[in-house]
């Protein structure tokens, strides 16, 4: 099948478009549920009877990590919508590589973290592919 562009045209424009990505990205940090932890499950202690209360076994170890993005935040920040289809107050949209798409997806995400704000992702993630360049695309609410 032909092409409109050539293949050297193809590859200097997917450069552009990794340059235009390096050049404005953000650091995010995507904040994942905690992972539970049981340090000790054997409790031989007989609670009431002169031994002392063991302490709390459980231990929650957090979990998060740092990636680049292109924030874009809605020119409509103060906008109250009322229909469906509007955008929201705090309404942020993310660009992102696949890594960090990856993470995004597996697991649940309790809060993404923009230029020392917090966000809620509100939806799944959107493909975008430009000459074999692909990124991906979420939008975050912010939080309360």
């Amino acid at each position: 099948m032909a092409s409109l562009l050539a293949n050297t045209t193809t590859s200097e424009f997917s450069k552009i478009l990794e340059d235009h990505f390096d050049t404005f990205k953000r650091k995010i940090v995507v904040h994942k549920e905690p992972i539970k932890s049981v340090t000790n499950i054997q409790n031989n202690a007989l609670h009431g009877y002169g031994d002392a209360a063991e302490a709390s076994n459980v231990s929650y170890i957090a979990q998060n990590k740092e990636f680049y993005a292109i924030v874009n935040y809605e020119s409509r920040q103060t906008e109250a919508a009322t229909q469906v289809g509007t955008v929201e107050s705090g309404m942020v949209r993310i660009k992102v590589e696949k890594e960090a798409s990856d993470y995004i997806k597996e697991g649940k995400v309790e809060k993404i973290e923009i230029d020392g704000k917090t966000f809620n992702k509100i939806t799944d993630d959107k493909v975008q592919n430009y000459l074999g360049v692909t990124f991906y695309i979420f939008y975050l609410q912010a939080t309360t």
